[in-house]
């Protein structure tokens, strides 16, 4: 379902997208996503303090 929501945004002539989501079984499809890269920024975006105890992820998605 949030995979159209991806392709929709990206349809946009300057494509950049911030996605999150707390879905814990999320799998993002990147074969589907017509993007020149895609990078996961899960990790840069979590404070330390919340190190392994957000349930969510983070990507940077670039048209």
């Amino acid at each position: 379902m949030l995979r159209w929501l991806i392709i929709a945004c990206m349809r946009s002539p300057r494509g950049l997208l911030y996605f999150s989501n707390n879905y814990t079984k999320f799998q993002l499809d990147e074969k589907a996503i017509k993007a020149s890269a895609i990078k996961d920024i899960t990790k840069a975006t979590t404070p330390f303090d919340f190190e392994g105890k957000l349930k969510r992820s983070c990507f940077l998605i670039t048209k």
